[in-house]
């Protein structure tokens, strides 16, 4: 199993299409909280694409933690993992489907509609953690690490887990 990613902090953003985004720490505990893989699951996509596809792999479910949210994947297409680890996708951003939208799963709330793994796009979210996609025994950074505190739903990686700190 990869270790889980950072996807998005609490704070204020211009989200594509210039339309100002705000989600505060509250919300974004609830929409790990909240997230519901039956229900629908969030896709992990290049770039923010309208329909969603195609799919390189799934959120399985989310966690939030200090005011960021992470994701924990699965199902992820091996070149994908290629692209992150040759550098070709260095960054991540987070698509949310905005409370009132007619396609939400849950009305009035934020849902994540998806990933989007980046390339040269700049993300709105500044100052995430560097994007790594590795299992422990293949985390390996010449960064300076510590290991990243995740709770309840990530307890077997808190021995093993070494995440790069920004």
């Amino acid at each position: 199993m990869l270790l889980p990613i950072q996807i998005f902090k609490s704070g204020c953003y211009v989200a594509l299409g210039g339309i100002d985004v705000c989600i505060n720490d509250t919300e974004l505990a609830d929409i790990a909280a909240t997230y519901n893989r039956q229900r629908q699951k969030a896709p992990l996509v290049l770039g923010h694409p309208f329909d969603d596809k195609p799919a390189y792999g799934w959120v399985e479910s989310l966690h939030y933690s200090d005011g960021a949210l992470y994701a924990a994947l699965q199902q992820v297409a091996p070149e994908l993992i290629d692209w992150v680890r040759a550098g070709r996708y260095k960054h991540v951003s987070a698509g949310f489907y905005p409370p009132f939208a007619p396609a939400n799963p849950r009305p009035g709330k934020y849902f994540l509609k998806h990933v989007g793994f980046l390339g040269a796009m700049v993300p709105a979210v500044k100052g995430l953690a560097p994007l790594m996609l590795c299992e422990c025994a293949d985390c390996v950074s010449s960064a300076q690490t510590q290991p990243l505190a995740l709770a309840e739903p990530y307890p077997s990686w808190s021995g093993c887990l070494q995440a790069v700190v920004s």
